[in-house]
């Protein structure tokens, strides 16, 4: 997780501003969240994690399926609509898995 990128997240418990302490990311009001080894922020509570979390081995399996094309036009759905944008800005992937669609999007961000 880009550090630079913590302000305009907030945590989802309490609202307060969010901030790397102490090799985690959290809030003032002691909340701490769990960030990927991949790079990715986790803001759900650590009793809902458990619920729905993927094995590493079904994380390689929908990589490999997305990096076959399976999902392609909406890569490129995706990317022309974050081209299109009017003014840059940032681009929240939220739950959308291993962050192939948010790939598309900054590339497509980038020109």
């Amino acid at each position: 997780m880009r550090d630079d990128l913590l302000p305009v997240l907030a945590c989802p418990v309490c609202a307060e501003s969010l901030a790397r302490v102490d090799e985690q990311i959290g809030c003032a009001n002691g909340h701490r969240f769990d960030e990927a080894k991949q790079g990715h922020l986790t803001l759900l509570p650590a009793k809902r994690r458990a619920l729905t979390a993927d094995t590493p081995e079904m994380v390689d399996a929908r990589l490999r399926f997305l990096g076959r094309g399976h999902y392609a036009p909406v890569e490129r759905a995706i990317a022309a609509i974050v081209a299109a944008a009017p003014a840059p800005g940032i681009v929240l992937d939220v739950g959308s898995g291993p962050g192939t669609y948010l790939a598309h999007a900054l590339r497509a961000a980038d020109g």
